[in-house]
């Protein structure tokens, strides 16, 4: 094979494969949801006891709105909140403290000493005393009827893990409709996955795991726990699936610069994540299509980005010519965002631009977890 041909096979590998990860596997899962749907069975009668998990890092200003926001739910079974503080340095114990006397059911808050996220989940569910856990962030809100949605699923005994739907509802002009567009195709597709099979894990926000199905977290390195453990209580063939009405909605209210930093340390935690799951990898898993769709392939879609513009070089003078145009084209549009802000209401301008963004996270994140990722704490961005 020459090298010229080399060039073209590795650019249309390239293309086929970002094809396949954007446009060709949302297709197939569009199709099976439909095809053959495998709807997961609820039971009146399943009314289990609920612990909802907050863990909290310098959330003095979200925290009370929290904590009555899940204490003004009413899921028609009982529940508590443990609230725990990540050796937070504000006054996130004493505002959480005062809500608790202002609610109507028990809130529990806790002050432990700093020791990353899943350490601090570890102590609460310690503390727990429901039969399923709901966990979620300190930084969003429920929805009407959320907590007794997400909970519901968990009457199917081939169930191991009920997520919730994120919604972005306002932000930072850089960010929020980013965020809002990426959000709407992730919740999309995960209702697919859920409808034929299992989806690739569950969001931070709001998701739900019966008690005797929870792993053992590791603590002495950095971790996306919403992951590993949504993956994990999917093992033996369970599924983890996405709830529509268990609605968790939140602010995107970081920069630019800031969301390339969170979206590293995201990825990061998840890649330490999957390791701790790579069985879940292998065929018959269940979920070994869409981890290796949904999440590895897309966290790796730098690769065939490379592999393309490498590759174009093989390609006809016309050929090379009209690809360079269209990539200059996108790489104009996304620094038109960094320039000018304001550009990102367009349409055009903000889909090459947070597809930039994102993918110069997940570089960035392989490198985090190269360099840091036995780091258990995790700083704020915002």
């Amino acid at each position: 094979m020459t090298g010229v041909s080399l060039l073209t096979v590795v650019f249309w590998a390239g293309a086929l494969l970002l094809l396949y990860i954007y446009v060709l596997y949302p297709a197939l899962c569009w199709l099976r949801a439909r095809v053959s749907p495998r709807p997961w069975k609820t039971a009146p009668e399943f009314r289990p006891a609920v612990s909802v998990l907050v863990a909290a890092y310098n959330e003095a200003h979200n925290i009370r709105d929290r904590i009555l926001n899940i204490a003004a739910q009413q899921p028609g079974v009982p529940f508590e909140i443990l609230v725990g503080s990540d050796g937070s340095t504000d006054r996130t114990c004493e505002i959480a403290q005062a809500a608790a006397g202002a609610a109507s059911i028990p809130v529990h808050v806790f002050n432990f000493p700093r020791a990353g996220k899943a350490a601090t989940l570890t102590r609460l569910l310690d503390r727990a005393t429901g039969d399923v856990v709901v966990f979620t962030d300190a930084n969003c809100a429920f929805a009407s009827g959320a907590l007794r949605a997400i909970v519901a699923p968990l009457a199917d005994p081939e169930v191991g893990c009920a997520g919730g739907m994120k919604r972005i509802s306002s932000g930072h002009l850089e960010t929020a409709d980013g965020e809002k567009s990426y959000w709407g195709f992730e919740n999309r597709l995960k209702i697919w996955e859920s409808a034929f099979g299992s989806c690739a894990g569950a969001d931070g926000a709001l998701y739900a795991v019966r008690r005797r199905d929870l792993p053992q977290l590791v603590t002495n390195r950095l971790l996306a726990d919403d992951l590993y453990i949504s993956l994990a209580a999917c093992a033996n063939g369970r599924r983890c699936v996405l709830v529509p009405d268990g609605v968790a909605v939140e602010s995107s209210d970081t920069n630019s610069a800031n969301e390339l930093r969170r979206k590293a340390r995201i990825l990061a935690g998840a890649l330490a994540s999957i390791l701790l799951v790579r069985r879940l990898l292998l065929p018959g898993s269940g979920l070994s299509l869409a981890l290796w769709s949904h999440k590895l392939l897309r966290w790796f879609s730098f690769v065939p980005i490379c592999g393309m513009i490498v590759g174009a070089f093989g390609l006809t003078p016309h050929a090379a010519g009209l690809f360079f145009f269209a990539a200059g084209m996108c790489a104009a549009a996304a620094l038109a965002g960094v320039l000018f802000p304001s550009s990102l209401r367009s349409l055009p301008v903000k889909v090459p631009y947070y597809f930039a963004l994102m993918n110069f996270g997940q570089i960035l994140g392989l490198m985090e977890w190269i360099r840091r990722g036995h780091e258990p704490t995790w700083e704020k961005v915002r």
